[in-house]
């Protein structure tokens, strides 16, 4: 589970320095899509309820998740 958040998390990382580099649109709707999908997935995963026990674990992991979607947010709203 650790490292499939990790990922997750370096999946936001990338899309917003790739977003930071002004790639285009096309690229930005790409990066949009990835974080997205991040989002939903950790939804889906957080109303398992044996999901939930074992997310109740990686706190931290999710939180800085969470944070880099706020900070991407914050960034293009």
């Amino acid at each position: 589970m650790g490292y499939v958040l990790k990922t997750m998390g370096s999946a936001i990382t990338e899309s917003s320095l790739s977003l930071e580099n002004g790639n285009g649109t096309q690229h930005m709707g790409n990066c949009l899509t990835r974080v997205n999908t991040v989002a939903s997935v950790l939804v889906l995963m957080h109303k398992d309820a044996k999901l939930q026990q074992i997310m109740s674990e990686f706190k931290e992991d999710i939180d800085s998740i969470i944070q880099k979607v706020r900070f991407l947010q914050v960034i293009y709203p």
